[in-house]
């Protein structure tokens, strides 16, 4: 999802999992689309296609934010529900 606040542009990526970098891979390849530098018919190709290669350009750290994590509903379980920091073990894990 993608929108324009100001001057602002505020994405929002969902993934089952992402790998070092992914994130600001996709918003610099975004933006350029944006800027017409590259199409989206190359974007679609180079992410589709798994052509890591082509991805030259990303968008810096600065002004990205993770803002949230969601896991199944059962994978976390918390110690106590009054602690200000809780503590969570994870299901099934030895």
């Amino acid at each position: 999802k993608l929108e324009r606040t100001g001057d602002l542009l505020v994405f929002e990526i969902q993934a089952s999992g992402f790998l070092y970098g992914m994130v600001r891979s996709i918003v610099g390849q975004l933006v350029l689309v944006g800027e017409q530098r590259i199409s989206p018919d190359i974007f679609h190709e180079r992410w589709s296609k798994k052509k890591k290669h082509e991805v030259l350009e990303s968008a810096p750290a600065k002004g990205l934010c993770f803002v949230n994590a969601v896991y199944k509903d059962n994978y976390f379980t918390r110690f106590d529900n009054n602690d200000l920091f809780p503590k969570f073990i994870i299901s099934d894990y030895s």
